[in-house]
C-alpha cells in the first residue's frame, strides 16, 4: 500500500484449461549404452480469474508452465567387475518461455532455456557405496528462474536467475 510499503496482492484464480501431451523415446542400442528422448507440449490458461484492477484478466497464462519441454540423456555404464560399475550420465533439458506471476510483466518472464549437466558415479562392488562426481550448468548459462513485482508500489521488480556452473562430489551409503 500506502508510504511507499512493498506490496503483494494475492488472488483467486478461479479457473484454468490445461491442454498438453507427452512423448518419451528411451533406446538401448548395446547393453551398456541407454539414449532418452522427451518433449512436451503445454497449452495452460486461466479462463476465468478475479483481477479487481482488470476486468480484462480472463485470459491468462498459467504460472511457471512453460509451453513446452525437452529433455535428451545419454548414459553409460562400464563394468569394472568386482570392482562395481562406472556410470557416465550427460543430460540437456530445455524449457520454453513461462511467466513467474499472473501479471506476466516482460522483465519478470522466463525466457526459454536450456542446460547442459552430468554425473560421473563409480557404484563400488558392496551394492551399497556410491561416489559420485556431478556438475550442473555445465555451459554456465544464466536465466530467470523466479522474480517479484513491487511496480505498483515501489516501481521495481526482483528477479532471481538459476545456480552459476557447479562441481560437487556425493557419497551415498545404504544401510
Amino acid at each position: 500500500g500506502g508510504g511507499g510499503q512493498p506490496q503483494i496482492l494475492v488472488l483467486n484464480a478461479g479457473e484454468a484449461e490445461i491442454k498438453g501431451g507427452e512423448l518419451e523415446i528411451r533406446a538401448l542400442p548395446i547393453p551398456s549404452l541407454e539414449l532418452g528422448a522427451s518433449l512436451g507440449v503445454v497449452n495452460a490458461r486461466y479462463t476465468e480469474f478475479d483481477d479487481p484492477s482488470n476486468a480484462f484478466a480472463t485470459d491468462r497464462r498459467v504460472l511457471a508452465t512453460p509451453n513446452y519441454t525437452m529433455n535428451y540423456f545419454f548414459s553409460y555404464t562400464l563394468p569394472l567387475g568386482s570392482s562395481g560399475d562406472l556410470r557416465l550420465h550427460t543430460e540437456w533439458a530445455h524449457r520454453g518461455e513461462s511467466g513467474t506471476e499472473v501479471v506476466d510483466t516482460e522483465v519478470l518472464r522466463k525466457g526459454k532455456n536450456g542446460e547442459l549437466g552430468a554425473q560421473l558415479t563409480w557404484a563400488l562392488g558392496d551394492g551399497k557405496t556410491e561416489l559420485m562426481l556431478f556438475g550442473p550448468n555445465l555451459l554456465k548459462r544464466e536465466h530467470i528462474v523466479n522474480g517479484v513485482s513491487l511496480a505498483s508500489s515501489l516501481g521495481h521488480a526482483y528477479r532471481f536467475f538459476n545456480a552459476p556452473r557447479t562441481y560437487g562430489i556425493e557419497i551415498r551409503r545404504a544401510f
